[in-house]
């Protein structure tokens, strides 16, 4: 007969402990209107950040930057990509201690082959990086394609255009000493801007 010994190291989930932690999770996150945002526009060599105060969709950048990681020589492809994805979670951690937001917003990644993308893999796991980096903090994924309509009316807008379209939404917030004009903060920006003005009117 054969030996079945090899199964009883498969016990079943013990129900009470799940409906246990259950019971002690915390509650869903409402966004209230109020409070500190971090946004990050996520990648494995240059990821863009906005931290703000939000007043009733009111938005006062209080810092800003884009956190890098370095090709180290001799490294193969994927162990270089896994290392930046590593190198990245503690500069993220250092921003998110330092203002202690209620919430965190990030570009959602692609699901599958992105024609949209030149390199999923990087925005994927450098989404990780971040999950891992702000836990327990409330995470909210933004759509580009989604900021992209909001601000341009065209889910393909040229970084250009979008730069463009939050110049004039926003005005003089863009001329804030707090914020590092670039393509990766103002990406960051836009996540910011779409979640609090369209997601939640």
């Amino acid at each position: 007969m054969p030996d079945f010994s090899i199964l009883t190291r498969f016990q079943p989930i013990n129900t009470t402990n799940v409906a246990k932690s259950t019971e002690t999770a915390p509650k869903a996150f409402r966004w209230t209107g109020n409070g500190t945002i971090v946004a990050f526009d996520q990648s494995l060599a240059n990821t863009g950040y906005v931290v703000a105060e939000v007043a009733q969709k009111r938005i006062s950048v209080v810092a800003s930057g884009t956190i890098q990681t370095v090709n180290s020589g001799g490294r193969k492809s994927w162990t270089d990509t896994l290392y930046r994805a590593r190198e990245l979670i503690e500069p993220i951690r250092e921003v998110v201690t330092q203002h202690d937001p209620v919430l965190i917003l990030h570009e959602m990644p692609p699901i599958g082959n992105s024609r949209n993308m030149r390199r999923p893999d990087s925005s994927i796991l450098s989404a990780f990086a971040i999950w891992v980096a702000v836990d327990p903090l409330p995470i909210r994924m933004v759509d580009a394609r989604s900021v992209k309509r909001h601000l341009t009316g065209k889910s393909g807008a040229t970084k250009k255009e979008v730069r463009t379209a939050l110049e004039s939404r926003l005005g003089g917030i863009l001329d804030d000493k707090h914020l590092r004009r670039n393509e990766h903060t103002f990406d960051a920006l836009g996540i910011l801007y779409t979640y609090i003005t369209k997601e939640h009117k």
